[in-house]
């Protein structure tokens, strides 16, 4: 199959591409970013942006993608701090990118939404097709996106097809989501010995190892389309509380000190989403299964991260040590009373911008190159004259010209 991969410079599009291409698949990276120095050989990229009608045609015109995998979006805790520039990427995106499906002929659309999608006060585990009336703008424009690439479907007869994922987990950096705090306890517990989690203890909500996540696009995207009852489907993995995750970290990581102090913001919209959820659709369309669990995920993605950082395997974790002044006395590893610990859960806007046409070129020759659109310099417009208007000789009044007004 021939995919272009939206958003391909983030989180799960850096661990998605190599997948893709040792199943068979050609595949395209779209971002705003330049191609990493890991592309691997056989993959094209092309620079771009979603919110600019001009380069989303450009590239699916001469990419020409069988399907459409649609990963490019704002996420959570940043979207509140830019709700309008959320708005712009995650929604207006994902209509220029629907519409581009429908006008060159691409045959399926992929679309990645999230558990920020459903609102507060649903019975748990929430269920595949529930009211969902989210309180972030980055929940807001998933469901709209969803219903928009549904209406896709019914109309124009878009195979739309996608998931709502779990906060992801993964040996890449996070990127604003509000599930980072789970990614830091083994980032920053490995790295710098301490973390300070921005949520309570007992916070919890549904997570999912990365692996666990891009087999789930895969399946999907290759199921055939007479088993699948739904548009979108709910996944599930593992649903941990923050102080089970800490003790899952202290058990690897001998040492790290690792602490919770809730922020407000963050934990009002970690609050919101469900604690656990249904994927029991998704389990019989298509036959999902989770295979990570809190134990495996934590010993696969604890390897992964000294492995990054160079630190041998049972390493102590590093005494955390301030900016500056002396070194205080080694921290103590984190420890929670016994009967609190509970055993590793098993797997259970403003106005739209004008169109601006930026070129987008495809790569020449196979080898993977970063083919970055020419800037187009402002065009200056020049205000028109203001007509002439010649008042007719008559001697009881003149008549003065009209005002003319110009576009600034």
């Amino acid at each position: 199959m021939r995919i272009l991969l939206t958003g391909a410079g983030g989180q799960v599009g850096t661990d998605l591409i190599p997948l893709l291409l040792a199943r068979g698949h050609k595949v395209a990276g779209f971002d705003t970013v330049k191609a990493p120095a890991s592309l691997p050989a056989g993959a094209e990229w092309f620079v771009g942006d979603v919110t600019y009608e001009g380069e989303v045609n450009d590239v699916v015109r001469q990419y020409r993608p069988e399907s459409i995998w649609h990963l490019a979006a704002i996420l959570s805790a940043t979207g509140e701090k830019i709700p309008h520039k959320a708005w712009r990427v995650n929604m207006e995106g994902t209509r220029l990118l629907l519409e581009a499906a429908r006008l060159f002929g691409t045959r399926q659309f992929l679309f990645t939404s999230t558990i920020a999608a459903f609102g507060p006060g649903l019975a748990e585990p929430v269920g595949n097709d529930v009211s969902m009336r989210p309180t972030t703008m980055y929940g807001l424009t998933k469901v709209a996106g969803e219903l928009l690439g549904e209406y896709y479907k019914t109309k124009w007869k878009l195979d739309f097809r996608g998931v709502r994922f779990p906060g992801l987990i993964s040996a890449v950096e996070p990127g604003g989501g509000t599930s980072d705090y789970v990614n830091y306890m083994y980032f920053d517990g490995i790295r710098k010995g301490a973390y300070e989690a921005f949520v309570r203890a007992e916070s919890t909500i549904p997570l999912m190892y990365m692996p666990d996540a891009l087999r789930a696009l895969v399946e999907l995207a290759e199921a055939p389309i007479e088993s699948l009852r739904h548009g979108m489907y709910n996944i599930a993995a593992m649903s941990p509380r923050a102080d089970e995750i800490a003790a899952a970290v202290a058990k690897r990581v001998p040492g790290v000190s690792l602490t919770f102090k809730s922020d407000k913001v963050r934990q009002a919209i970690l609050d919101s989403w469900p604690k656990k959820l249904d994927d029991s659709e998704a389990r019989r369309d298509w036959g999902w299964r989770a295979q990570y669990d809190l134990g495996a995920m934590s010993d696969d993605l604890v390897a992964k991260v000294r492995a990054m950082y160079g630190i041998k395997a049972g390493a102590a974790a590093p005494v955390a040590r301030p900016a500056s002044g002396p070194a205080p006395s080694p921290r103590p590893a984190f420890t929670v009373p016994a009967a609190n610990v509970a055993p590793e859960p098993a797997v259970a806007p403003s106005s739209p911008p004008p169109v601006v046409t930026r070129k987008v070129v495809t790569p020449k020759t196979a080898a993977p190159k970063t083919i970055a659109p020419k800037a187009l310099a402002p065009k200056a417009t020049a205000a028109k004259p203001a007509a002439k208007v010649t008042a007719k000789p008559t001697p009881a009044a003149k008549v003065a010209p009209k005002a003319t007004s110009k576009r600034k």
